[in-house]
Parts: C-alpha cells; sequence; structure tokens
C-alpha cells in the first residue's frame, strides 16, 4: 500500500468519530484520517479524495443512501470503496445500501480487529481498482472496449469471449451465456439507453460484448441457469415498458464459443414470440429441422417421462439422497441414462424444469409472504370478514368472505412462463363477474401480487 492513504470518515456522532480515529492510527500505512459531518461530507471529500470511506448510520436513514448514490456518481469518487458502520439498520436498508454502492458493513459495536481488517482490505482493493480502472483506460484507447460502458466492442468481443469460455472450462467453473436483443419501442433508433439497463442488471464481474444494434452477449460467471432468469428479471423491471427484450441462455459445456453463438442467435431467431421472454437453449436447437419456440411440457408429461425413464433403467439408477442433494434429479437421470430420452426431448423438460423451479422460488418467496399480510390486514380491519388462502405450484388463491360474498384471486401456472390469474366475485355461490389474463412469471412481484389484493379489498367495500 502507498504511505499517502486517506481514510474519511463521515459521522454526526463524535464519540464513534474518535473510536474509529483512535483504532486507526495503529495502521502505518494511513497517513491521515479525515473526519466530516453528513452536511458538509461531499465538498470535503471532492476537496481531498479519500482512498477509503467510513460512513457511519445509527439508524435507517434515506438521506446516507442519497449521500452513497451522489459518491457513486461522481467520477473521481465512483472507484472508492465505501464501508458502512450500522448501529440499528434493518436488514432491508442494508439491501437498499447494497445497491447505492457500498462496499463493505461493520455491525455495531465495533469490534477493533474487524474495522482494521476491512479497511486494509478495502484499501487494498481501492488499489486494484486503480490499477484495473488504468487498465480499461489503456483498452479503450486502443478501441477494445467503450470508453462510456467498460462493453467489448463488437470487433472484439467475439475473441473475448472466446477465451472466458475456455478458461471456465479449463478451471471447471460454472458459467452461462446470455444473448440480448432488445428493441426501443418509442425510439426505434436509440441504441444509447439500453447499455445502462445491462450495467444496472448485471454484476461487476460479469462481462459484455457488443453484437450489434442493441444486441449484446453477457458472459455469466459462477452463475447457473436459475441464476439467469434473476438476471433477466431484472433487465425487465429496468427497462419498464420502453423496450421488448428477448434473450436466450445457455450453460457453456465442451463447446467453443462459435458453436454456442450459433445455437444462443439461432434460438432467438426462430421464436415467435412477440413479447419479451426468455429462452433456455441447447446444442439441439441448431440441430432441430423445424426450429420453433420451445414447447410449454406440462407437470404430467414431466412425471410421465420421468417414470418411463425410471421404469428402462431401474437397475442401473442410483438416485440416493446424498447425489440428489448435489444435483437436480433430472441432471441424475440424465447423466445415468444417456439415451433413455431424444435430445429435444432432453431440452425440453430442462426448459420446463428450469422455469417451474422460478416459479416455486415466486410461490414461496413472494406470493406467500404477501398473502399472509393481506389476510391479517383485511382480518384486523372488520369484523364477520374471513380470509383463507392456498399457495403452491399448479394452484394458489386468496379468498375473502363477507356473508354471502366471496372475492378470489386465483393463480394457476401454465407450464413455462406463463401463469393465469383470475379475479372472481361470487354471490350466493354464483359468479357474478370475473376477469382473467395471463402474464409471464417475470412479472410477478410483490408490488404486482399487492396491486390485485388492493383492488380485491376495494371492492370488498361495495358488497
Amino acid at each position: 500500500m502507498s504511505s499517502d492513504n486517506v481514510v474519511a470518515v463521515i459521522s454526526n456522532n463524535s464519540e464513534i468519530t474518535e473510536f474509529i480515529n483512535s483504532k486507526l492510527v495503529l495502521l502505518r500505512d494511513i497517513d491521515k484520517v479525515e473526519h466530516t459531518n453528513t452536511i458538509d461530507a461531499m465538498e470535503n471529500i471532492t476537496h481531498q479524495i479519500p482512498h477509503i470511506i467510513i460512513l457511519h448510520a445509527e439508524a435507517n436513514d434515506i438521506k446516507r443512501v442519497r449521500l452513497v448514490q451522489e459518491i457513486k456518481q461522481n467520477s473521481d469518487l465512483k472507484q472508492t470503496p465505501v464501508i458502512l458502520v450500522s448501529q440499528k439498520c434493518s436488514p432491508d436498508y442494508l439491501v437498499e445500501m447494497f445497491n447505492a454502492g457500498i462496499s463493505d458493513i461493520i455491525l455495531a459495536p465495533i469490534k477493533e480487529h474487524e474495522l482494521l481488517f476491512r479497511v486494509m482490505w478495502n484499501i487494498r482493493k481501492s488499489e486494484e481498482n486503480d490499477h484495473i480502472e488504468l487498465q480499461n483506460k489503456f483498452l479503450a484507447n486502443l478501441g477494445i472496449i467503450q470508453t462510456e460502458t467498460g462493453f467489448y466492442n463488437e470487433k472484439y468481443f467475439d475473441e473475448f469471449m472466446s477465451s472466458q469460455v475456455e478458461y471456465a472450462k479449463n478451471h471447471k467453473q460454472q458459467a452461462c451465456i446470455m444473448y440480448i436483443q432488445a428493441e426501443n419501442l418509442e425510439l426505434k433508433d436509440d441504441i444509447k439507453a439500453f447499455p445502462k439497463i445491462i450495467k444496472k442488471s448485471v454484476r461487476l464481474n460479469d462481462w459484455v460484448g457488443i453484437a450489434g444494434k442493441n444486441k449484446y452477449f453477457v458472459f455469466l460467471p459462477k452463475t447457473k441457469l436459475n441464476g439467469t432468469f434473476a438476471v433477466f428479471e431484472r433487465l425487465k423491471k429496468n427497462s419498464g415498458l420502453d423496450f421488448k427484450i428477448n434473450a436466450s441462455v445457455v450453460e457453456i459445456s465442451d463447446k467453443p464459443f462459435d458453436k454456442i453463438q450459433e445455437v444462443l442467435v439461432n434460438s432467438i431467431q426462430n421464436t415467435d414470440d412477440k413479447g419479451s421472454s426468455l429462452i433456455v437453449a441447447s446444442d439441439t436447437i441448431a440441430k432441430q429441422k423445424e426450429a420453433s419456440k420451445i414447447n410449454i411440457i406440462n407437470d404430467e408429461e414431466i412425471d410421465k417421462a420421468f417414470r418411463a425413464i425410471i421404469k428402462s433403467n431401474k437397475d442401473n439408477l442410483d438416485l440416493n439422497l446424498e447425489k440428489i442433494k448435489e444435483k437436480s434429479v433430472m441432471d441424475v437421470i440424465l447423466e445415468e441414462t444417456d439415451d433413455a430420452v431424444d435430445k429435444s426431448d432432453d431440452m425440453e423438460i430442462r426448459n420446463a424444469i428450469v422455469f417451474k423451479q422460478v416459479y416455486k422460488n415466486k410461490c414461496r418467496l413472494v406470493i406467500e409472504p404477501v398473502f399472509k399480510r393481506y389476510k391479517a390486514r383485511v382480518e384486523s380491519a372488520e369484523n364477520y370478514i374471513f380470509v383463507d388462502f392456498r399457495v403452491s405450484v399448479q394452484d394458489s388463491f386468496f379468498r375473502i368472505s363477507k356473508g354471502a360474498n366471496e372475492l378470489i384471486l386465483s393463480l394457476k401456472y401454465m407450464g413455462l412462463s406463463t401463469v393465469c390469474i383470475e379475479t372472481s366475485h361470487i354471490f350466493n355461490n354464483r359468479v357474478k363477474n370475473s376477469n382473467r389474463v395471463e402474464a409471464e412469471i417475470t412479472k410477478i412481484d410483490t408490488k404486482f401480487i399487492a396491486f390485485i389484493l388492493d383492488e380485491l379489498v376495494e371492492s370488498l367495500k361495495s358488497c
């Protein structure tokens, strides 16, 4: 580490400031520690750029979130690590802070050794970031990457992606590649907006290559197929209604990047989906005589395929619990019965399982918590109202009963990325009115379910 390192401590609490200062003097590589309150923070840290920033938060405070955002938007400070010292901050607030750009968290009461280790580690990280920034400037000057985004330019992206694929294969690292085509529905010729959406949606260690106008390849290291669905969901959320996004994704295997590229591009070209969609591709897509969008496989067909495979290979299968913990059931079956199912069926079943797993997580992490919260809210608001609900992958419902009236929200999984959503008003066991729509799994989030339930509760007042 250099001998002129500067640590900026931002806090309105003099005791915390003095404590941090007394411990940091033990670091011989710290040249000095600068103190500032939150009001004067930006003026002071832009006057003398620190190598690391320690930000103290006694509780949830939106002003400190905005301060971190302002720091990360400053061209001179955006690479500076920010350590948050948290006293009574909630988990949601800490997540918000990470989204704003903090690098690390220290929970109060502060432990001396933890403070020293984290400061030393972040100073080293700061120096590494400075080195990376110099390299990126050099690559940008050569025209290899874009200055604004850090994306690899079209002339060089295939060479870079090829090297990343070979590195991952040689080191037996799991990784996926996503191919994205985007269209701005308002400005057909706009090519500047979407790169910002991509940067907001991927991780710092994900690599992006430009393949043409609003066409991109994203290398996702240490990522499984389920993880790519989360990336696609962030892309859609961050783009809102301005863009139509189609993407295909595949886990890297023993194929070189040019073959992977062919598979990913073909899988999008052969889909007839007019809206935004994510296609789980495989190397069999390019070989199919009649390429089309992957068919929906329902639960009964999946179970039938499983039973057929198990029955024909029951003497050779070893589906013990230890093995299932490490891999999915489908992976185990396919490994041990390579010729038991046609490759196109293999791809379709894998695709169905991935989407079903994603929706299963939606049920557990989104739908069920919202249902529980609204049940408590509705039943506590008025007497003689009863609420019951059920959450399952196949069929979920939320029912409010008041006298002879029943208001029901029903969600039925249709397979792959489609969920059927229906609201009904039943009076004296007869359907008074109902509405039915189909939605993609990516739209099923907390706000979406809460909005429908708000409408349902509002309808209850007129009953």
